[in-house]
């Protein structure tokens, strides 16, 4: 079963994006650099049988929220779960 948390290793959901998007960028982001660009978001975790295998960012503007980052761990991509 797939349950969200509030993240509780910011570090942890960097490396995932990292991990993830790393091969998609021209230049090679640092992980403090992501950390920084998502420390001020709303961050929950994706936990399957209480393992984290993902992350969502979501930013607030006003009365409105968007979806910043999706983030699913290799091992579990192609399973409906980030749809």
């Amino acid at each position: 079963m797939i349950v969200y948390q509030p993240t509780r290793d910011v570090s942890a959901s960097a490396q995932l994006t990292y991990n993830n998007m790393r091969t998609y960028y021209a230049v090679d982001w640092a992980l403090p650099t992501i950390v920084e660009q998502i420390t001020g978001l709303d961050n929950w975790d994706i936990l399957s049988d209480g393992d984290v295998i993902g992350a969502i960012c979501l930013a607030w503007d006003n009365d409105e929220c968007y979806l910043r980052d999706l983030q699913v761990s290799s091992q579990y991509q192609n399973q409906g779960i980030g749809a």
